[in-house]
């Protein structure tokens, strides 16, 4: 959608751990990683999935006509070689990404998920009074009765709907209820990335490291879960998601960028920006510094390369004072 972004996919999830939470529910997080996602792709396959979305044949015709003498080159110590592309999309092409997209529909669509996903429900949505033009007073009033003369009273609606995974080009983020729903989840994601040609990123022993991870937002109260590793199949098993901020190992993922802790708590998340501003800043300390340079140019610069670093997804947390002095006094 125009105008979406990362912090959209995030409020979407931190909003959904959070909602849970407070009713005192559980929440299984799975992340999953595609090895080699845009390299990997059937480009025969993605002309199929293009056509089965309803583009239209001469645009399918004028994408895979792109890809049909498209080569690449790798030079190496003056020696330089150059072979055809059979597979992938371009990384770094503005249209990579939309082709990505159709591909994780399809992938989403032929999934046999264990069930429906998590069920929310919306607040109270309040339907505006109906307006008639009164011509003595020349302007809109509210209508106090309908046509036949009953009167018009407000309505108000709940809707239920189910979320199951967010999406966001190839990082995939699925919500579970439970540890076992979580596993099953993970399990058919797998079988259905490897009938589109693709793998998934796990760790072939239960001690090793993987990037397909899973996390729990567990609710207050309750007795600690389970996180062991998850066996997906034979050789491939999934662990729990461990992040390192200020040098300390603690109980979250890392979601496009941000940290979402097991306890929702974003003093990690803000711990995490603070490090990040910090290095980049570092990394600019010789333009920054430098008097040559306008103050207003190095102004400039500072607000471009630095403050967004610094305040990423701040505004999908729910900060604290504390949290909020932390990234003020960065700033200064």
């Amino acid at each position: 959608m125009y105008g979406r972004g990362t912090a959209d996919a995030l409020f979407i999830v931190r909003s959904a751990l959070q909602k849970r939470m407070k009713r005192g529910l559980s929440t299984w997080i799975i992340l999953v990683d595609l090895i080699k996602a845009f390299d990997s792709c059937s480009r025969p396959l993605m002309a199929s999935i293009l056509r089965t979305c309803g583009v239209h044949e001469n645009d399918v015709r004028f994408v895979s006509e792109l890809y049909e003498t498209f080569h690449i080159q790798v030079t190496r110590e003056d020696i330089t070689k150059a072979a055809m592309s059979l597979a992938g999309v371009r990384q770094g092409c503005n249209m990579a990404a939309t082709l990505f997209l159709f591909f994780m529909f399809a992938w989403v669509c032929v999934t046999e998920w264990p069930d429906q996903g998590i069920s929310f429900l919306t607040n109270d949505a309040v339907r505006p009074k109906k307006t008639m033009y009164d011509v003595n007073c020349n302007k809109f009033k509210a209508q106090s009765s309908n046509i036949d003369g009953s009167p018009f009273r407000e309505i108000r609606e709940r809707c239920a709907f189910m979320l199951r995974q967010v999406m966001f080009v190839d990082d995939a983020t699925m919500l579970a209820k439970d540890r076992n729903r979580a596993m099953q989840t993970a399990i058919a994601a797998d079988r259905s990335c490897t009938r589109l040609g693709h793998k998934l990123h796990f760790a072939p022993k239960p001690d090793e490291t993987s990037k397909s991870v899973f996390s729990c937002v567990q609710a207050r109260g309750l007795p600690a879960p389970d996180m062991s590793p998850m066996k997906i199949r034979d050789g491939a098993y999934m662990v729990a998601s461990k992040v390192e901020v200020a040098g300390l190992q603690v109980d979250a993922c890392a979601l496009l960028g941000d940290i979402i802790a097991a306890d929702l708590d974003e003093k990690h998340a803000a711990s995490n920006n603070v490090a990040k501003a910090t290095k980049a800043f570092g990394a600019w300390t010789t333009v920054l510094c430098d008097r040559k340079i306008p103050r207003a140019q190095r102004a400039k610069a500072f607000n471009v390369y630095i403050v967004p670093i610094l305040l990423y997804a701040t505004e999908t947390w729910a900060l604290t004072q504390a949290q909020t002095n932390v990234l003020r006094s960065c700033y200064r």
